[in-house]
């Protein structure tokens, strides 16, 4: 007996008649449609198919690890901008100070939000705006400079 595997894989020695081709289309069809009920019932989370991620390599030690910026305080902030004033005499601080970056980028940050604080918007307007009329009054105080 032959295998069901080869009858598929031998070419016809005569073109279908067209109920032969229709009958196969139908047999494909089937096939096709159980594959794709076959798909829907497996569930959500299920691995089969997919590519998995190599484990990492986990530090017993407990070794830093890459992670987002950590934030840096309001007070901290206070002073690292009056130890530039006191090294430079000016809070002309340029946004890519080499020293520190992010010294430079919050400088420029707090401008934006004054610019913000300051802006007349429809009360609908929702941007948030974290500089308070507090802060800009202790950042007055050390001589910051609102435009460059």
């Amino acid at each position: 007996m032959e295998d069901d595997d080869s009858k598929q894989l031998a070419p016809p020695e005569e073109p279908l008649s067209e109920e032969q081709t229709n009958a196969a289309l139908a047999a494909l069809q089937e096939v096709a449609a159980a594959d794709v009920e076959e798909k829907d019932t497996q569930p959500k989370n299920s691995t089969l198919g997919k590519k998995r991620k190599a484990p990492k390599d986990d530090d017993s030690e407990g070794a830093s690890k890459k992670r987002g910026p950590t934030r840096v305080s309001w007070d901290d902030r206070m002073q690292m901008l009056k130890d530039y004033k006191n090294e430079f005499g000016d809070l002309l601080i340029p946004i890519r100070f080499k020293r520190n970056p992010s010294l430079g980028k919050f400088v420029h940050n707090t401008r934006e939000q004054y610019k913000i604080f300051h802006k007349r918007t429809p009360a609908d307007y929702k941007k948030k705006c974290s500089l308070t009329a507090e802060r800009i009054s202790q950042l007055d105080e050390i001589g910051f400079v609102w435009c460059t």
